[in-house]
């Protein structure tokens, strides 16, 4: 008789057909963007448009980890009930505003009210993004992989982007572009968002 066969189990790739799972890396990789550039360029913003002195910089910086850190506590005590659309929702919302105040602002008040949104509203992105889209990979080792890689590819890309932007128009110019990922960042959300409840309300209506 011949010896039994044993092979590698197939890789399934069908996650690549799953709206939900593109959606997942999308928010991903515009949140990692969008953190990444913030911590990466944040002090040296603040510094060049001369609104904090260089001590008042540094300081945002821990005030931003700070803000996060206790988003993350807070984030923790509202996943169970809070349900995970409408955490991502306010979270997107509340990030877009916060960082629009910060960078429009010119004196410390607004500037230190903006940081601390972005800080509290960014902190929960990530796992909620994550958990939202790794729905429909569990047990997949290379779909959880590609979505990581995703958004771990915006956190390489994006900081570079505004450094080239910035040395070509100015720090302010490359921080617009920070803007710009808060929004597609919002928009990956609300597009996120719809999908479930539209995929919901057609479950029910089929049972």
């Amino acid at each position: 008789a011949e010896p039994e066969k044993k092979g590698l189990k197939a890789v399934d790739y069908s996650f690549l057909r799953v709206k939900q799972f593109w959606l997942g890396a999308a928010m991903l990789f515009c949140y990692i963007s969008t953190e990444y550039a913030i911590v990466g360029w944040l002090v040296t913003y603040f510094q060049d448009i001369g609104v904090l002195s260089p001590d008042q910089s540094q300081m945002m910086n821990s005030l931003l980890w700070l803000d996060m850190f206790v988003g993350r506590l807070a984030g923790v005590w509202l996943g169970g009930r809070v349900s995970r659309s409408k955490l991502l929702l306010v979270d997107g919302v509340g990030l877009f505003a916060f960082f629009l105040l910060m960078f429009f602002s010119r004196s410390v008040a607004p500037i230190v009210i903006g940081l601390v949104g972005v800080g509290l509203f960014m902190a929960t992105i990530y796992p909620t993004a994550f958990a939202f889209g790794s729905d429909c990979i569990k047990g997949n080792d290379l779909g959880c992989s590609i979505m990581i890689f995703t958004g771990s590819a915006g956190g390489i890309i994006t900081p570079a982007m505004v450094g080239f932007v910035a040395e070509q128009a100015g720090i302010e110019a490359g921080m617009s572009l920070i803007v710009a990922f808060t929004g597609l960042l919002l928009l990956s959300i609300i597009l996120s968002t719809f999908s479930v409840r539209k995929s919901h309300s057609l479950r029910k209506k089929g049972e």
